[in-house]
């Protein structure tokens, strides 16, 4: 019974086709230089873009609220900024762009992703790496599976959102945050 299994297993592998790596690369170099060929083609417009983006954080409250962040980092002190999914809007309305991340590293103690960003246009690139903890506040327990999980995502979307504001300049992406902070306060003091 074991031995017909077997045979099904090593026929299935003899249809694989093995891609050696250079053709993996010319076809990952094709790909990006039909990319590079199209952005220069419609090259973006940063009126347009800055207007989008305006429009596409503010449409409502909710939208505007997940566009920052602000979170205690000891001391009594709160960080804030331009949240993931600020770092999301930005991206989509700059165009020409090409933004990933992954983990690249996850142990008990850690995790530690990567995240890339490429203006096809510019042929700028530049990538971010984020180093989390998953350990729990005590310094020794770790956290459960599904709390590393968690934590990689996290860390996942934040190591895309540094590399997205790495490639398009922050400068850029301020008045976005001031038409977001303005609403923001608007709606607080109806």
């Amino acid at each position: 019974m074991n031995t017909n299994t077997d045979e099904q297993q090593t026929e299935s592998l003899s249809n694989l086709e093995v891609i050696p790596p250079s053709a993996i690369e010319a076809i990952t170099r094709g790909e990006t230089d039909i990319q590079i060929s199209t952005a220069h083609k419609y090259p973006r417009s940063l009126a347009i873009f800055k207007k989008r983006a305006i429009e596409m954080a503010t449409i409502d409250i909710e939208t505007a609220e997940s566009c920052l962040y602000a979170r205690p980092v000891g001391g009594g002190k709160i960080a804030e900024g331009m949240s993931v999914r600020m770092a999301e809007i930005v991206g989509a309305c700059y165009g020409n762009l090409r933004v990933g991340a992954m983990i690249v590293e996850m142990t008990p103690e850690y995790v530690k992703t990567r995240g890339v960003a490429h203006d096809l246009e510019t042929n700028f690139a530049s990538a971010s790496e984020i180093m989390d903890s998953t350990i729990m506040a005590d310094g020794k327990t770790p956290y459960s599976a599904r709390m590393r999980v968690t934590a990689a995502k996290a860390a996942v979307a934040k190591a895309r959102r540094d590399a997205t504001f790495q490639v398009v300049p922050r400068a850029l992406a301020r008045p976005v945050e001031r038409a977001v902070r303005a609403l923001l306060a608007d709606s607080k003091v109806q």
